[in-house]
């Protein structure tokens, strides 16, 4: 991954820990589609590139809902780490 690709990652990842932080109530925790929200916002709004915006918004839409934990089972409460995680994972996939 090219330097400007980085920047533009750390950007992205900056943008969704704020977008959870000013959220009204401020939880760092809970479902998928809590998440897929503040991720398509974020994604919609920023002003650097990103590459394919509608892909990526998928991706991680279809990574958050489709995540299975040890034990087998669909997971249903996310942290906003774990997002940033599956965010960055999505974001290389899609730029690689």
């Amino acid at each position: 991954m090219n330097t400007e690709l980085q920047v533009n990652l750390n950007k992205l990842k900056i943008d969704i820990k704020d977008a959870v932080f000013n959220a009204q109530p401020v939880r760092y925790n809970g479902d998928a589609d809590r998440f897929i929200g503040f991720t398509g916002k974020v994604i919609d709004e920023a002003d650097y590139e990103l590459g394919d915006r509608q892909y990526l918004k998928n991706s991680i839409a279809h990574r958050l809902k489709t995540t299975f934990g040890k034990d087998g089972k669909r997971k249903t409460n996310w942290s906003y780490k774990q997002v940033i995680e599956v965010a960055e994972d999505a974001f290389k996939y899609i730029n690689k």
